[in-house]
């Protein structure tokens, strides 16, 4: 049977991976799965481009995965199958479909839908119309042509009975490297504005040898980066301590993201991630009693500092969710959320207003609790008693604030200083990014969009051009040569942990060098900066002030050299010499060239050696004399 499996992602990115549909087709007989394919759809493209796409394989049977971000397309574009081909069959399933079944049913004139986790469902439908039967009555199908329209709550698999997507051959790694990995369903906590416990207690994990496994086939594919799909990994934390062990057994050299709960991340826990590359997010959502009663959560305020702290001390790179639009919340309450959050000194912060999700908890609760929120995806909160609609248009003001200058903008490591030296909170730092930004694009709002297209120089510059306005304003101009360089100084240290390594050079110096031109490698980076660059690292790591340190040391100059060696970053103040040969080498450059009153023959030829074993030019051939 000819299968397409469609899944309409929120944008290109190493995350946009079918694993659904990976794993519905990963159940099925290895004989039925000829003629099956995985299509990968994006809201960039047209959509009579996905119609024509999906089409062009003349299937018999086409599927979709909905979740709250492509519900409406996805059913629109069913629609449009439909019409166009009147025999074919169509199915969805996903969390949209789950708690509404009929309604996506008619939505999307679709033919089928499958509730709950689909494995099993999905095999024994196929298997059916495969052998000309009509699809059996059974929990977790709603059929076109049944008479009940209610799709039942069906058990879910043991995970020790269901195939692996990628063991079995039906998913590949992706050029980009990125990878979804499931090492268990479920969820413990049962919050009640979540959907991930798919409501069912308890979590299921799947077998260690499946997960040893897989990791070694994601080296051997040469996977880049996995994003864990784990809602708690370290809950219970032995078991946590469990999976890290088998990371750094069978693929440590793999760069992972996790789900943790801060309050249960011991020392030995965190000792464990800071040998593996990796990151890690930590649910947050509010600091409030009220609120988190109502979300049915817990918050340990010393436990969770405590963490952050440790995860700090042993360089693990951490984020915090926040949520806002709270039953029990307020503006103010967020605020709050936001400034305990930035105190912690995460490496980026991930706001989002409250989504009140059919079949959750808080969906069954809305009327009592008086939420409005919208009908139809994303189901965004609109207002709630304590929190009105123009309160909720500040929250998210300053939520795309934090979003643009702190995560984007990298700034956790400079707003703590700008905060202590202003004697402002972090929040009122993003407050007056919000309005300074507003009159600076006259209220261009598509700029604030997270998908709006800044460079990396172009955001150093928003960041250098708010502060050095800030300080003017705050009478603190004295600061602000200092504050460039600190702001410059993370900035360049965090575009060279992204890019790529700069490795000793494996090749001897060239004995033909009079005769060649050198070039600086594009991976490493020359900043000037207005201080001694040294000295503003004494000063970041012994805890003195900004204004303290432009008290005491003055602005003399320095070039500083950025370079990513065995994924650490290595800042290094040059010498004049050394200094002068790199910059003369950022376009190629004849060693004749090279040689001035400044810098002699000698002295030239030792310092392009060190350049050269140190991997900071390259030469590509000897060429002939000329000017």
């Amino acid at each position: 049977m000819r299968i397409v499996i469609a899944t309409l992602h929120v944008r290109h990115s190493p995350q946009a991976v079918s694993l659904a549909g990976g794993c519905l087709l990963a159940a099925l007989p290895e004989n039925l799965r000829q003629g099956c394919q995985l299509m990968d759809l994006y809201p960039d493209q047209a959509v009579d481009t996905w119609q024509e796409t999906i089409l062009a394989n003349n299937p018999q049977l086409v599927a979709f995965s909905l979740y709250s971000w492509n519900r409406t397309q996805s059913l629109a574009l069913g629609r449009r199958l439909k019409e166009s081909r009147p025999d074919l069959l169509l199915l969805a399933g996903g969390p949209e479909a789950t708690p509404d079944p009929l309604g996506v049913l008619q939505e999307g004139n679709l033919n089928g839908v499958i509730t709950g986790e689909g494995e099993v469902i999905f095999e024994q439908l196929i298997v059916d119309l495969c052998n000309g039967s009509p699809p059996g009555v059974r929990s977790g199908l709603l059929w076109h042509t049944t008479t009940d329209q209610s799709a039942g709550k069906p058990a879910p698999p043991p995970l020790t009975e269901l195939r692996s997507p990628w063991l079995s051959g039906v998913l590949q790694v992706p050029e980009h490297g990125g990878v979804l990995w499931e090492t268990s369903r479920g969820c413990v906590y049962g919050c009640s504005y979540c959907f991930d416990a798919r409501g069912h207690h308890g979590v299921r994990h799947y077998p260690e040898q499946r997960l040893a496994d897989e990791l070694e086939f994601f080296v051997k594919q040469h996977a880049s980066r996995v994003w864990v799909l784990d809602s708690t990994f370290n809950s219970p934390p032995q078991r946590g301590k469990r999976l890290l062990r088998l990371l750094l057994q069978h693929a440590p050299q793999l760069h992972y993201h996790l789900e943790a709960r801060a309050e249960l991340l011991d020392a030995e826990t965190i000792s464990l991630l800071s040998q593996l590359r990796c990151s890690l997010q930590l649910g947050l959502q509010t600091i409030h009693t009220a609120a988190l009663k109502h979300l049915q959560r817990h918050f340990e305020h010393e436990s969770f500092c405590h963490a952050c702290r440790m995860l700090n001390q042993h360089g693990v790179p951490f984020g915090i969710d926040l949520m806002y639009g709270l039953p029990g919340d307020s503006h103010s309450g967020f605020v709050d959320s936001l400034d305990f959050a930035l105190e912690q000194r995460p490496d980026h912060l991930d706001i989002f207003p409250l989504a009140v999700l059919p079949g959750t908890e808080l969906y069954r609760l809305r009327k009592e609790l008086k939420l409005s929120a919208a009908d139809k995806p994303p189901y965004q909160i609109s207002s709630l008693p304590g929190y009105s609609a123009q309160q909720l248009q500040q929250s998210r003001e300053l939520a795309e604030a934090c979003d643009l200058f702190y995560n984007r903008g990298r700034a956790v490591g400079f707003l703590s200083s700008l905060s202590a030296c202003l004697e402002m909170v972090g929040s009122d730092l993003l407050k007056a990014f919000s309005s300074w930004f507003k009159k600076r694009y006259k209220n261009d709002a598509r700029r604030l969009d997270r998908d709006y297209p800044w460079t990396s120089s172009e955001l150093l510059q928003l960041q250098l051009d708010y502060v050095h306005e800030l300080l003017q304003e705050e009478q603190l101009a004295h600061l602000d040569m200092a504050f460039s360089d600190l702001i410059r100084f993370h900035h360049y240290h965090a575009e060279t942990l992204l890019g790529p390594e700069t490795p000793a050079s494996t090749e001897p110096f060239p004995e033909d060098f009079t005769h060649r031109k050198f070039h600086c490698v594009a991976s490493i980076q020359l900043v000037d900066f207005y201080y001694e660059i040294q000295d503003l690292l004494d000063m970041e790591a012994s805890g003195l002030n900004v204004e303290a340190f432009v008290d005491l040391f003055r602005p003399v100059g320095s070039t500083a050299l950025f370079i990513q060696r065995e994924e650490e970053v290595a800042c290094e103040s040059l010498s004049d010499e050394f200094s002068l040969l790199l910059l003369n080498c950022r376009e190629p450059n004849r060693v004749a060239h090279l040689v001035d009153e400044q810098l002699g023959d000698s002295e030239m030829t030792e310092l392009l050696k060190l350049a050269w074993e140190e991997g900071l030019l390259n030469s590509p051939t000897a060429e002939a004399e000329g000017p």
